[in-house]
């Protein structure tokens, strides 16, 4: 007896689930794999394209970031000073960060690039968030995230990530469940989609949990979950009793001081404001890079006020830093961009071949009345508590089988 007859009532709702539901998500699964592709290749894509900001062409010794500092504020005399960025790297910039009230929100900066070796201005442009994304990074995650629709669109980045793990995880069990491939044409393709979704299988439910992190409506429920469960990164000591009117007389202290605490790479430098007297040194997010240590610095004494090791961190945090980066392309450098770009390529695949075999269907199938067994439904209303969104759109798939 084969494994389609043992359980045919089992087998045949979740192939009518993965077949239903893949098809009326394929819009959203073709849109963000298309924009996931390109996504994937925007940080070595912004090199190229921003590469004459990026990289100093003096190659002179470094001047006092001081200096660098002051030939920053001359571009913009009526911006408070946000951040400091440096590398060790002798052959990068050093981005001065300036805080806009004209743009979108706080996450935006005005980011001038100065040669260290000079303190010339390499450039003038809109960074964005703590991943520093440049204006051509910046515009191709807001496509992946929203569609360029705001807030709005983030629904049908949610909706996309939410069912495809749930599509993957049902399309492996039926994988494994079905009887054997015939040699028809729709039969070789379904092996390919078969195949190749196995193989990206692993792929799939990891964009579908780091996506999720960041979506709105089931994002904001793991961010609570998280808050309550103290699983948030700890955050350094930053009262001092006087603030300098002045930071870019205390840079180089810091800088120097940070290096001394064993910072290693690029680092970023924030000044003190009303609420941290303190200036905050913290290693940024790189390439091979899996920690991100933090010291903050009374920088009128020179002294270490607080410190936090990356190897402090609850474990969970340092998991979702090292997936949150993993997603974004830096964890591995170039080779985690190129799987992140395979992984896309092939979710367009498997989808435009499951709609064409879905239309390719001949005759009319026996179809029966969906199952009233709680242990198929159980796992999808679990599932929708955390994915909201998932829980939304079945109602749609047991419309369509109603209509149907």
């Amino acid at each position: 007896m084969n494994k389609n007859s043992e359980k045919p009532p089992v087998f045949a709702f979740w192939r009518r689930f993965h077949a239903v539901a893949g098809v009326i998500v394929t819009p959203f699964l073709l849109v963000a794999a298309l924009t996931g592709f390109f996504y994937a290749l925007a940080p070595t894509l912004e090199q190229a394209v921003y590469h004459d900001e990026m990289t100093a062409a003096s190659h002179a010794p470094a001047r006092p970031l001081a200096e660098q500092v002051r030939a920053a504020q001359e571009v913009h005399p009526d911006l408070e000073l946000s951040e400091v960025e440096v590398s060790d790297d002798p052959a990068a910039t050093t981005r001065v960060l300036f805080a806009d009230a004209t743009l979108p929100n706080s996450s935006y900066s005005r980011a001038v690039f100065i040669d260290p070796g000079d303190a010339s201005v390499r450039g003038d442009l809109v960074q964005y968030g703590s991943a520093r994304a440049l204006p051509l990074r910046t515009w191709l995650s807001e496509g992946h995230r929203s569609l360029w629709l705001g807030s709005a669109g983030r629904w049908y980045s949610e909706l996309a990530a939410s069912w495809m793990g749930a599509l993957a995880i049902v399309g492996t069990y039926l994988w494994c469940a079905r009887k054997k491939c015939g040699t028809s044409r729709r039969q070789k393709v379904l092996t390919w989609h078969s195949r190749v979704g196995i193989v990206l299988l692993p792929g799939l439910l990891f964009l579908t949990v780091t996506g999720l992190t960041w979506s709105g409506v089931a994002g904001g429920n793991i961010g609570t979950l998280r808050e309550h469960l103290d699983w948030m990164p700890p955050q350094p000591t930053t009262q001092v009793d006087t603030i300098s009117a002045d930071p870019a007389r205390q840079v180089d202290t810091v800088a120097r001081v940070a290096r001394e605490q064993g910072l290693t790479g690029l680092i970023n430098l924030t000044p003190p404001t009303a609420d941290n007297g303190a200036w905050i040194a913290a290693e940024a997010r790189e390439s091979y890079k899996p920690h991100m240590n933090a010291v903050t610095i009374d920088a009128a004494s020179g002294t270490v006020i607080d410190r936090v090791d990356f190897a402090d961190w609850p474990l969970p945090a340092k998991l979702s830093e090292w997936l949150v980066n993993a997603h974004m392309g830096f964890l591995f450098g170039i080779w985690n961009q190129l799987a992140l770009a395979a992984v896309a390529a092939g979710l367009g695949g498997i989808t435009v071949a499951g709609v064409w075999m879905w239309f390719q269907r001949k005759g009319k199938q026996t179809r029966r009345p969906l199952p009233a067994d709680w242990r198929l439904w159980a796992p999808l209303a679990a599932y929708s508590v955390i994915a909201p969104l998932f829980g939304a759109s079945l109602l749609l798939f047991l419309g369509v089988e109603a209509l149907i």
